[in-house]
């Protein structure tokens, strides 16, 4: 039987299901995304998850998400990695980190770390746990929307598309530690969703929309630099940081434009997508410990930036 997972001391419902449609599936208000999980149904069960978030006072805390345990080997892995997780973050005596999780199979030929999705790990001083905040899409309207939400590590590993036994962390040092806390606890984070537009290959700087890895991005920025403006954030995002570059081949980018998490207005004809990507958190400067449950994970990307390296030196 499948099993509701609502956080402790928090009553949350399970997604209220509507009726199904002709392909057997709960009906969308975004009729682009009906007819794309029309061929992908396993796909459409797992983004349909978690039900719209409801309208919040500005000073409640996101709402966790209620997940279905369902797959005992999917449980099973996300022990180990939340286990693994919690223990380096005692290792290391940190309370606050950026986690990350693996990603699809299309997400593997884009980002050479293999994760897709991040999102910030705090340990809750009020509740005595470890939350993580991340920002996640939803299908509720015309276009792709995306609001944050809280998770604990257990079911924010149980999400992952896959059965890959790997997570990032990635650790900043005590100094940005501190007022990334402090931005969480203070709720200056909240400024930082400056729209609801949802955008998987949202641009690394734009105005027009976000998706986790950028949301995450741009709290680093203004924690470091002690300003929540968005504005300002974005603005230092596009002198300082290098972004991920997404190439999608150009016979398929139309349908790439098709998928119900682009926004097709900010997806370019041509050229490649620059936008923040869990590989280019990896690789700013941001953190002083940059670690993977799979140990080969690191000494790959060693390789695979040799070879790069070997690459473009001989095209010189």
């Amino acid at each position: 039987m499948d099993q509701f997972r609502p956080a402790p001391g928090r009553c949350i419902a399970p997604p209220r299901l509507k009726p199904l449609n002709s392909a057997g599936l709960p009906p969308l208000h975004n009729r682009k995304a009906e007819h794309y999980f029309m061929f992908f149904p396993s796909l459409y069960r797992r983004e349909w998850n978690r039900s719209c978030p409801p309208p919040r006072p500005g000073l409640e805390e996101p709402p966790f998400e209620t997940v279905v345990i369902n797959n005992p080997r999917k449980l099973e892995i996300a022990q180990k990695l939340s286990d693994w997780t919690l223990g380096q973050m005692k290792e290391a005596k940190a309370d606050i980190a950026v986690i990350a999780r693996g990603g699809s199979h299309i997400s593997k030929t884009q980002d050479r770390t293999w994760m897709e999705h991040s999102g910030i790990l705090i340990f809750n001083r009020k509740s005595q746990q470890w939350e993580i905040y991340n920002l996640l899409n939803d299908f509720c309207d015309q276009s792709p929307r995306c609001d944050i939400w809280r998770n604990q590590p257990l079911d924010f590993f149980y999400t992952q598309p896959n059965h890959d036994e790997n997570a990032m962390l990635l650790i900043p040092d005590k100094g940005l530690r501190k007022k990334l806390r402090r931005g969480i606890e203070s709720g200056a984070y909240k400024k930082l969703q400056f729209t609801k537009d949802y955008n998987v290959i949202t641009r690394f700087d734009g105005d027009r929309s976000l998706n986790c890895n950028k949301w995450v991005l741009m709290n680093l920025v203004a924690a470091r630099s002690d300003d929540y403006e968005p504005q300002s954030v974005l603005a230092e995002i596009g002198k300082t940081f290098k972004p991920g570059r997404v190439l999608v081949c150009p016979i398929i980018r139309p349908l790439a434009k098709q998928h119900p998490t682009v926004l097709q207005s900010e997806a370019p004809l041509t050229g490649p997508l620059n936008t923040v990507t869990a590989e280019s958190l990896y690789r700013s400067n941001f953190f002083e410990k940059k670690l993977f449950y799979d140990e080969n994970t690191a000494s790959r990307l060693g390789l695979l930036d040799k070879i790069s390296e070997t690459v473009f030196q001989s095209w010189d």
